[in-house]
């Protein structure tokens, strides 16, 4: 993108009505928005801290070139990656699972591939008499990219927005567009 909009200092409220604002601008050609945090990746064998970033699947690739930079896996699969215990998708038992995009080498440090199961955790869990506990979300891995830059790819990972204001118990506020 060549702009990004944030607000100094916090999140974005209303987004939805400031992506319009923002749409009506001379030039501007599409806008989406995104959160993000710093959270651990783990499997059973490995772990690894990584940024997520929840962006919006159905106007993120008119803003990022990430379809392009997929190795495997399409960045709308991120809101279709199947049912947690295999059942089909329209069978009442089927709890889907919500899909993460991994950096290639990131997914290369966790041994990790397409339709492997990952945790997410975040350290700002609830507080209890025991200490904080961390917040877990089980995600399906539908994608993998190379960006050519180690620093992104070995440390990025992109979910939908949803699953991210929920993982991240958020309001239905944004970090940017």
């Amino acid at each position: 993108s060549h702009i990004v909009v944030q607000k100094l200092g916090g999140r974005i409220n209303g987004y939805r009505e400031l992506s319009k604002t923002v749409l009506q601008a001379d030039g501007v050609l599409a806008a989406t928005p995104y959160t993000y945090s710093q959270t651990m990746l783990s499997v059973p064998e490995a772990s690894s801290g990584a940024i997520i970033r929840g962006i919006d699947p159905e106007t993120a690739s008119d803003v990022l070139s990430l379809n392009s930079q997929l190795i495997k896996g399409s960045v709308t699969d991120l809101d279709e990656a199947g049912p947690e215990d295999g059942s089909k998708k329209d069978e009442p038992s089927a709890r889907p699972l919500p899909g993460i995009i991994l950096g290639k080498e990131l997914a290369r440090t966790l041994n990790v591939g397409i339709y492997d199961n990952i945790r997410l955790f975040s350290p700002d869990g609830p507080l209890t008499p025991m200490g904080v506990i961390p917040k877990i979300k089980t995600c399906r891995v539908v994608g993998i990219f190379d960006t050519g830059m180690y620093e992104y790819d070995s440390s990025l990972a992109y979910v939908s927005l949803e699953t991210a204001k929920d993982f991240l118990e958020q309001d239905d506020s944004i970090h940017g567009l």
